[in-house]
Formats: structure tokens, sequence, C-alpha cells
């Protein structure tokens, strides 16, 4: 499950298939009650997602969900970033209880991600390669001095497909690299809820300009069973999305329709609600497809006290 427990974030992408529409989230009590009913129902794995969840207000926030995660016995806690805000003292307080880092890094190019939008909300400057780089280094040493495997996503879009990453993906040594064709949703990224720099349509991606960054990259790989590629197809309601209200998110249809919430209805129903959309809501068979069930590898034994 891809909990989306906030929208919130500090940075612009225009890709986004969570925008922040709202700053809110869920009280304490009904996060908690999402997390414990998704693990009495059967979830193996919960991934944090937002948004941003290490921004700095929700720095506690995020670790107490790891936490509880953990500890009511989710074998697998991972939290996905864009690692501007990882810091040391977050790691050192929750890193125990954490199994896998994921980092979105789509470029190592300070103008492919300033033309993405992947830089502070409102700035007009770029983020330098070099401080990239440094946090990537930075993130992967926390891990590796806390027991937290490395995993990467990366979205491949019109401007950074001719882009070869796999050196610095050598250098970092993930246990995966996620790759994964851009993805346009109406009313996230595209649409006339959406605003200005939410407009992904120029930054979509044919199926060959994907594979070729696919086979570009793979070549160099010292591991490329590592590179699991999703194209649109196997992406798009191959994921168990949870947002910020509680609720399942149906994108099957190319848009997210919520369900009521879990913390309302409970998993069943809310689940229920999902699976009969017309779109399907959630594809199991592509979800074991592009290998979103890997358990005996999900894991690091990290403390559950």
């Amino acid at each position: 499950v891809n909990f989306h427990f906030t929208r919130k974030c500090n940075f612009e992408c225009k890709f986004c298939f969570h925008a922040a529409h709202t700053s809110s989230i869920l009280p304490r009590e009904q996060r908690m009650s999402v997390l414990q009913q998704l693990y009495d129902e059967g979830a193996e794995k919960i991934n944090f997602a937002g948004g941003e969840p290490f921004l700095p207000s929700y720095h506690d926030i995020l670790g107490e969900m790891v936490q509880q995660a953990k500890q009511i016995g989710f074998s697998s806690v991972s939290v996905i970033t864009n690692n501007s805000h990882v810091t040391a003292e977050w790691f050192a307080k929750y890193g125990r209880f954490l199994d896998i880092l994921g980092i979105s890094c789509d470029s190592l190019d300070a103008v492919t991600n300033f033309r993405h939008g992947r830089h502070p909300a409102g700035s007009r400057r770029a983020l330098s390669s070099e401080v990239m780089v440094s946090r990537l280094r930075s993130s992967a040493q926390l891990c590796r001095d806390y027991g937290v495997m490395l995993k990467i996503n990366t979205v491949v879009t019109s401007i950074n497909y001719l882009e070869v990453m796999s050196d610095v993906i050598n250098c970092l040594r993930p246990m995966r690299w996620k790759v994964f064709q851009v993805l346009p949703l109406e009313g996230e990224n595209h649409g006339q809820h959406c605003g200005k720099k939410q407009n992904v349509l120029p930054l979509v991606v044919s199926e060959e300009q994907f594979e070729y960054f696919v086979r570009r990259n793979a070549v160099a790989l010292w591991d490329p069973s590592i590179m699991k590629p999703e194209n649109n197809r196997l992406m798009q309601a191959s994921y168990l999305l949870v947002d910020e209200q509680g609720r399942f998110l149906d994108a099957s249809l190319g848009k997210k329709s919520p369900t009521r919430s879990i913390a309302e209805v409970g998993v069943r129903q809310a689940f229920r609600e999902l699976v009969s959309s017309s779109g399907g809501g959630f594809h199991r068979d592509e979800f074991l497809e592009r290998g979103g069930y890997y358990a005996a590898d999900w894991t690091v034994g990290n403390s559950a006290t």
C-alpha cells in the first residue's frame, strides 16, 4: 500500500501525480487507525509518500507512522522522498524502523530538473548538479549506516529520455531502480483543475522513447536486474493508493476517483468500492507483472522496538 498521507510539497514537479491541491492530513488517531486496519486486513508492505513526507513540519509525524507501522507488524516499511529534507537526526531517531528509503531522481542535469519543476517552489534557480549528487551520496551513506536499503525512482519524460544515469546508479548501488514512463492523470498533472505549472502533456514520451531510455541505461548497470521499468499500462492501476483522507484512489480510468475513507467505512468496504469501478480500480495482474510483490527482498529485519 502507498499511503500518500500529505499532498504538501516544497517542489513543483510538472508531472506529479499527487499534486499539492490541499495541505490537510488526517488527525493522528485516524492515521494510526488506517495503518492498523490495513495491516489487520493483510497488507504486508507500507510505503509512505506525498507530497513530500520529509518536510520539516512532518518529521515526527512521518517518524511516528514509520515506527508504528513496524511495531504493529508490517514486514516492510518504506518512504519515498525528493531528498531535500532527509536528515541524520531523523535517521538517528527513526532509522531502525525503516526498511527502504526511496529517492526520486529524474536527472543529474540542473537545467533538466528545473524544466521538470524539480526545484524549490517559487524559485527561479535550479539546484546544481553538485548539490543533487551530494544529497544522494549523503542519504545513501545514512542508509548504509542504519541498515536501510536504498531505492531510486526515475520518471522518464520528453526532456530526459536521452540521459544516461547508470554511472551514478552504479555508484549508489540501490537495491532497486524503478523507471517510470511519465503518466498523465487528469486533475493531478493536467486538466482544468491544475494550474499552469502542473501540465504534464508536453513531457509525455512514446513507448519507443521510454524503451530507449531503459535499454541505454540497463546496458551499463553493474546489475541490470535492479532496473524495474514500468510503462503506463503497468503503472496506472497496479498500485493500492491511499490518500491524505484515508481513501483508496482509483486511477484506472485516467484520473483519481476516491472511495469513502477507510477511517469511516473500514478497509473491506472501501476496497469493494475501489474494485467495483468500471476500470477495475486495482489490477492485480499488472501488480504482479511489474514485480510489485518481492517479499523475500523488501525487509532488512529492522527493529520493531
